[in-house]
């Protein structure tokens, strides 16, 4: 971006005002990614948890930048520090809604993303569930088999066992 300046605070201003421009399209790209990949929740995968983890990791980045700039723009504005024409007063005031917008957008985006998050893991675990009714059902029913097997596995008298039936371990 070109920015040409000769007075040191609109120039600083101008800066700040790039960083929230950039700030913005990077966030914008993320939702576009959030969007994306929460399309189809019923397909969960591990590379899908690990994405939303580093995209929550990533907005986290961005709105630990963003709330530091926006008090340093309120001060700023204040003029304490720095002397303020009526320009540069209304260019604060436009990067400080900027900001102050991005990180509503960023806590949208993070809130989403948690919730994505939440909805994999309770489809996980619904799986996880069914497949240990499952397990648990086969348990049951190989149990009962596997008993009588091993009483005849034993070295005791058992009822049809006398040397009369040859076929006493599938009766």
């Amino acid at each position: 971006v070109n920015i040409h300046s000769t007075q040191k605070i609109k120039l600083f201003l101008q800066i700040f005002f790039e960083i929230t421009n950039t700030y913005n399209r990077f966030l914008t790209n993320i939702n576009r990614q959030v969007r994306t990949v929460s399309a189809n929740v019923t397909q969960v995968t591990d590379a899908h948890i690990a994405r939303f983890v580093a995209f929550e990791n990533t907005v986290n980045d961005l709105l630990a930048a963003l709330v530091p700039t926006q008090a340093l723009l309120k001060n700023i504005l204040s003029g304490r520090n720095l002397q303020l024409f009526e320009e540069d007063e209304d260019l604060v005031e436009d990067v400080m809604l900027a900001a102050g917008q991005l990180i509503e957008i960023g806590k949208a985006t993070l809130t989403t993303i948690v919730n994505i998050r939440n909805a994999y893991s309770t489809l996980v675990t619904n799986n996880l569930n069914r497949i240990i009714k499952l397990l648990t059902a086969l348990t049951i029913v190989l149990t009962i088999p596997t008993m009588v097997a091993s009483f005849y596995g034993m070295n005791v008298r058992l009822p049809f066992s006398l040397g009369e039936s040859p076929y006493a371990f599938w009766i």
